[in-house]
């Protein structure tokens, strides 16, 4: 029983081998890239994440032949970024590499999928790096107050940190600075007993990641209005 299963069993690696050969030597007529990073967003947060300065990137291609998806091994793959040389190998489907250490920059990634056959295919994507950015959750309509005590919540964007406690974060309202230590991304106002209608509240926030030195700022304008 075991001698039979090992004929088997290399029969249908010869069958395999063949098969792929074959795909290798199918026309090349299609390929799809794309990215992803690993920067901070709040959760739920279903859009794309961008990268920002000195970031993580993968990237990777799928590979079309005879309108079929393929599988990459029988290829050969360079990629470029902005036209230098990443990387190359057989079969090199997904690769990673760092954000530049810019911002507002955009870097032009491509795939170069060649054949055995020397048939050549070229995909394009661009890769965006951005600035961090952070957002004032202020949950007050029109922007009024109501109450003597003011809860603004920092919702944080493409940080390159994977846990929001490494941020340094410093609260303001109406020039006074202030902090919450036990959870620095929510502000917690007092407005005091003695708070006129018609006070303005000016809150801002910097939040700065000690690891890149990156910063973003957002402010939240509210008035005080008694009931």
């Amino acid at each position: 029983m075991k001698a039979w299963f090992i004929i088997f069993a290399a029969g249908t690696f010869a069958i395999a081998l063949n098969a792929n050969a074959q795909t290798a030597r199918m026309p090349l007529n299609g390929a799809v890239i794309d990215w992803s990073t690993n920067t901070y967003a709040p959760s739920g947060f279903q859009g794309k994440r961008l990268p920002t300065s000195g970031s993580d990137v993968t990237a990777w291609v799928a590979v079309f032949a005879g309108g079929k998806p393929m599988n990459a091994s029988g290829y050969t793959i360079r990629w470029y970024a902005d036209n230098q040389l990443l990387q190359s190998g057989k079969g090199l489907a997904t690769i990673s590499f760092k954000a530049p250490r810019a911002t507002a920059k955009i870097v032009n990634l491509q795939a170069r999928i060649q054949a055995s056959s020397g048939e050549l295919l070229v995909a394009n994507i661009q890769v965006p790096t951005v600035s961090p950015v952070v957002a004032l959750q202020a949950n007050y309509p029109g922007g009024i107050v109501t109450t003597q005590s003011v809860d603004v919540k920092a919702l944080l964007y493409f940080f390159n940190v994977s846990d929001p406690s490494s941020l340094k974060f410093n609260w303001s309202a109406n020039g006074v600075s202030g902090e919450n230590a036990e959870n620095p991304e929510v502000a917690n106002i007092n407005l005091g007993p003695n708070v006129q209608p018609g006070t303005a509240i000016r809150i801002r926030v910097t939040v700065n990641n000690p690891g890149d030195s990156t910063t973003a700022t957002a402010v939240a304008n509210l008035t005080y209005q008694r009931i």
